[in-house]
């Protein structure tokens, strides 16, 4: 695929149903948002980084956040997802985008970046980080690959999980798969932020990444997140974290 405009834009809303206004949240101090929206920023491919929310008035809060911290914002439908990326590609006129989910905080950048290079180089039509811990995939997609699907017709669960067709018919797809082989901690771990005790848990790893100086850190890899879970899981005090460890 040819070299063009590629923005990591992060999917987000207010209204979530187990963790209503979980975007606003505090992780290390700071809202969720701008801890995601921060840690996006370390990558050394993309040209962009914007939240894309909802025109619902129940993310009008999150949207008056943006722009008071000056992150790029882009409002679009509550429920079709598909046609909100698509509207903020061409709002930012992007050859691509990173989809990133905004309960991600540690998202795996590195791999980001990776599959930007990959895309770039590559006539891939869509690409993937799989057998990752939840909470680490992102998935690049070029813009006439959303244009193709929001041609069809669709469900509305397609609709709203954006690439929910073509993972359900990737042999359809010149997809690029990069595999992070964590099947095992896959198993066990989840670093999304769905619930109270998720947003506890991530806050304990939020903690070991502060900077000397007390404030959050936001450039780190998947390896590092893997090294502190592996300290924390070995602390009696998170044998038992509840449902997102085993």
């Amino acid at each position: 695929m040819a070299a063009g405009r590629t923005g990591i834009l992060i999917q987000a809303r207010m209204s979530s149903s187990r963790l209503p206004g979980k975007m606003l949240l505090p992780l290390a101090g700071i809202p969720l948002i701008d801890f995601v929206y921060n840690h996006c920023l370390t990558s050394q491919r993309a040209d962009l980084v914007a939240v894309v929310t909802s025109e619902s008035p129940s993310d009008d809060i999150l949207h008056a956040h943006c722009v008071q911290q000056q992150i790029p914002v882009f409002r679009g439908p509550l429920e079709n997802v598909l046609a909100r990326y698509l509207a903020a590609a061409n709002y930012y006129t992007l050859r691509s985008v990173c989809r990133v989910c905004g309960d991600s905080p540690f998202v795996a950048v590195e791999m980001i970046d990776r599959m930007i290079e990959e895309m770039h180089s590559n006539p891939y039509e869509y690409a993937i980080v799989e057998n990752c811990i939840d909470g680490f995939m992102a998935e690049f997609i070029p813009v006439h690959t959303l244009q193709e699907l929001a041609s069809r017709s669709l469900t509305q669960a397609e609709e709203e999980h954006v690439t929910l067709a073509i993972r359900n018919n990737l042999h359809r797809y010149n997809a690029l798969r990069l595999d992070m082989n964590q099947t095992g901690l896959a198993a066990k771990i989840s670093l999304t932020i769905d619930t109270a005790a998720d947003l506890e848990f991530c806050n304990s790893i939020a903690a070991t990444l502060m900077s000397s100086s007390g404030r959050p850190r936001f450039h780190f890899n998947s390896l590092e997140i893997v090294a502190i879970l592996d300290q924390l899981l070995q602390e009696e005090s998170y044998n038992h974290a509840g449902p997102r460890v085993s």
